[in-house]
């Protein structure tokens, strides 16, 4: 145990996260019993629902015993993990789980589209393994009128975290490595993301495309100089005008260029006008809200549930949980910078700003599987860097 925590930053990352669920699950119990009666938005209920009959009183429930032990449950998994021995070999084990996920995302997501034009059996049904709510499909629109890609997904707006995730990894292994299963990968990302219709999807794509883009930039800064590498900026160049122009060829022969269009002007560009922006704002309001009611404290985790991720974690932890939480963020996105940086696995760090920046804009819940999936994954692969490379403490 001694050798495995010898980093400050892991022993960080361990306290924090332990910190933080203790902190979770006491105030849930507390919280509803201190603040019984007052507003909020169960998350049984639903954001539109809530937003359009208005909040129920506040009362302990089951959830307020169940998210926080969700919590506990992941930072356990997550304790587990980092106590382990890894080594370089298990880094395309990790590779083929991330695949593997990717894959089953490309086959349900095709599935629900054919079983929708041809009557077939969906196997999405086979994956979809939650009994407390029925697979549902929602349409793009007359123009396009096909399923909306949810893959197993409750909705479309939840694949996007995972799916804006693989399209960063992928971005960067195209940038640096090339090879045609990472161009693949990364198109097939892009359609799907488009053909999600997920205003979420769309905004942490632009954004996390942007961020790759940056941190691969040709050019570096030395001593006050700017270092340019004429190599890599052609190699930089051809890539991403390839990256573009194959884009462009996908879909004007899949979805064709107008229907694009139609698609980023109705969920993108005027998103505002529409009845789920409204809700989803006063869900947000309410939460905001909720937060100055109990002076900064918070209802208890599972009491509240808002539209994204940090009035969410205002409303329910308070000012004293929500910076506990981004905290323990922060140790593990400071560790896998520093370890993998300089590493051949530097694509792996962009899985946790992709989940986060998805949550930020419109996936409120610190439970969703997703992040702390991406966390297990971007931890393994710097526990790999840095053990490998024995990186001091920083």
């Amino acid at each position: 145990m001694k050798l495995k925590l010898e980093n400050k930053i892991v022993k960080k990352i361990i306290l924090s996260g332990f910190v933080f669920s203790l902190f979770s699950i006491l105030y849930s119990i507390v919280a509803p019993l201190i603040f019984e009666g007052y507003p909020v938005f169960p998350g049984e209920l639903g954001i539109d629902f809530s937003a359009i009959y208005g909040p129920q009183p506040l009362s302990f429930s089951k959830y307020n015993l169940a998210m926080p032990l969700y919590t506990l449950f992941y930072i356990l998994t997550l304790f587990f993990i980092i106590t382990r021995k890894f080594s370089h070999l298990e880094i395309r084990a990790l590779n083929l789980t991330l695949k593997i996920s990717f894959i089953i995302i490309i086959i349900t997501s095709l599935s629900q589209i054919l079983a929708y034009y041809w009557g077939i059996f969906d196997i999405t049904k086979i994956f979809y393994t939650t009994v407390t709510r029925e697979f549902e499909y929602s349409f793009i629109g007359d123009f396009l009128p096909i399923p909306r890609v949810q893959a197993t997904y409750y909705e479309p707006s939840m694949l996007a975290p995972f799916v804006t995730g693989v399209m960063s990894f992928y971005l960067h292994k195209a940038i640096n490595y090339g090879k045609l299963s990472n161009y693949l990968f990364l198109f097939i990302s892009i359609i799907l993301i488009v053909l999600s219709t997920s205003t979420t999807a769309y905004v942490s794509a632009l954004l996390m495309f942007s961020m790759v883009i940056l941190f691969n930039l040709p050019m570096r800064l030395r001593s006050g100089n700017v270092l340019i590498s004429k190599i890599k900026v052609v190699k930089y160049a051809i890539g991403i005008t390839l990256i573009f122009l194959f884009f462009l060829f996908i879909i004007i022969f899949t979805i064709g260029l107008e229907n694009f269009l139609n698609i980023v002007d109705i969920y993108l560009i005027n998103k505002s006008e529409s009845m789920s922006f409204t809700n989803r704002t006063i869900a947000d309001m309410h939460a905001i809200k909720l937060f100055i009611d109990t002076y900064g404290l918070g209802v208890g985790l599972g009491s509240n549930r808002p539209s994204s991720l940090l009035p969410y974690l205002l409303s329910q932890v308070g000012f004293i949980g929500t910076i506990m939480f981004f905290l323990f963020i922060y140790n593990i996105i400071k560790f896998s910078y520093n370890t993998l940086k300089n590493s051949n696995y530097f694509e792996y760090f962009f899985l946790l700003p992709s989940v986060l920046i998805s949550q930020l804009v419109a996936y409120p819940d610190i439970t969703n599987p997703t992040l702390w999936q991406f966390i297990y994954i971007v931890l393994i692969a710097s526990l790999i860097s840095y053990r490998g490379k024995g990186i001091a403490n920083k």
